[in-house]
């Protein structure tokens, strides 16, 4: 009898069987079903195996069938994923080029931005040590015109009260024409000159007088002359630095500006980084997803060619016995008065009695 370890086999892993006292059934009734002249009951056996047998390949096929299908769409689900993780990749580089490009716009406006920093910070110098100046200016203006217009106009009209006041008036235009290193006989004659009153003024003193009116009236003009020039030159001055600081502010704006478009797109990159990190995980899971439906597939292959076999199998176990009595049918049957003839014959006991000859 040939062997049934495959069938036996097939039935252990059916995965479609109506229960498991069915399967039990067929497992224990396998060795005893095929071989010699079979019972009714061996036949019916048989071909219920055979439709569990065919049925548990129905489904198989349907299942490999099915597994087929969902792997050429998760094969076609995971090279869409890998061209996304091209892609993705594609568009981390741009937006790392993006980056670098704008860090590099981005140290170019701070070096600009500092240049022009220098530059405000020169002029805003240039412009207080300007307003110093003026400011001095104006204060030498301001004690010459006192001078001149103050105590000497005092001195010449002959208007102080008194002796004291008269000297402290002549003090401060002696103190103040020395300063300024007038000729020493003019000096000398200052105090005389200046201290009479003007009726008692002679030839002389009115000439030391005219002589200082001239010299202070020069040096009035002189300091409103500095004065005005330094006026103008602060106008220039302080255009320059307003310039300066409007140019040093549009610098800042766009150094601002460029630091704003460098961190949008350093955060532009982390966003693609993590598109692609997603991209990426997506190919891992699809490709393990494609890998375990390729292994079912591959499971499911292997099942329908073990249920074929077993189909064989069972085939190869009915043949004999369809072929011997093929060959039973061929041989013709005796006539029933030839097997009762033939059965009187088997049952006749024939006895030989010996025979004693005399011989006279």
């Amino acid at each position: 009898m040939a062997s049934t370890e495959q069938i036996a086999k097939s039935l252990l892993e059916m995965e479609h069987c109506s229960s498991d006292s069915m399967r039990q059934m067929l497992l224990k009734g396998l060795p005893h079903a095929f071989g010699g002249s079979r019972h009714e009951y061996q036949l019916e056996y048989a071909k219920l195996l055979s439709a569990c047998l065919k049925q548990e390949q129905n489904y198989q096929q349907q299942t490999l069938e099915k597994c087929a299908t969902e792997a050429d769409g998760m094969k076609a689900a995971f090279e869409v994923c890998q061209a996304d993780v091209g892609t993705a990749t594609e568009r981390v580089e741009a937006a790392r080029a993006v980056v670098e490009e704008k860090a590099s716009a981005l140290s170019l406006k701070q070096q600009a931005s500092k240049t022009e920093e220098g530059r405000y910070v020169e002029t805003q110098t240039m412009k207080e040590a300007a307003v110093l100046e003026h400011q001095m200016l104006e204060e030498l203006k301001a004690e010459a015109d006192s001078v001149a217009n103050g105590s000497l106009q005092m001195l010449i009209n002959g208007g102080w009260e008194d002796d004291d006041a008269c000297q402290d008036f002549v003090s401060g235009v002696l103190e103040y024409l020395k300063a300024m290193n007038c000729e020493s006989p003019l000096l000398a004659a200052v105090p005389k000159a200046l201290g009479s009153r003007p009726e008692a003024r002679g030839m002389f003193d009115k000439i030391t007088l005219d002589e200082v009116v001239r010299i202070m009236d020069a040096k009035v003009a002189s300091a409103t002359s500095m004065v005005e020039q330094e006026k103008d030159k602060i106008e220039d001055i302080n255009a320059t630095y307003l310039g300066a600081w409007a140019i040093w502010d549009i610098a800042c704006d766009a150094e601002k500006a460029g630091a704003k478009a460098h961190e949008e797109a350093q955060e532009e990159l982390q966003a693609q980084i993590s598109e692609q990190g997603a991209m990426a995980a997506k190919v891992a899971d699809t490709s393990l997803s494609l890998e375990k439906i390729t292994s079912a597939k591959a499971i499911n292959e292997c099942k329908v060619r073990e249920i074929e076999l077993s189909l064989g199998e069972l085939q190869r176990l009915e043949s004999p016995e369809d072929q011997e009595d093929k060959e039973n049918a061929d041989v013709p049957q005796p006539s029933p008065k030839k097997q009762k003839i033939d059965m009187t014959d088997n049952n006749i006991d024939v006895q030989v009695q010996p025979v004693n000859i005399a011989v006279q």
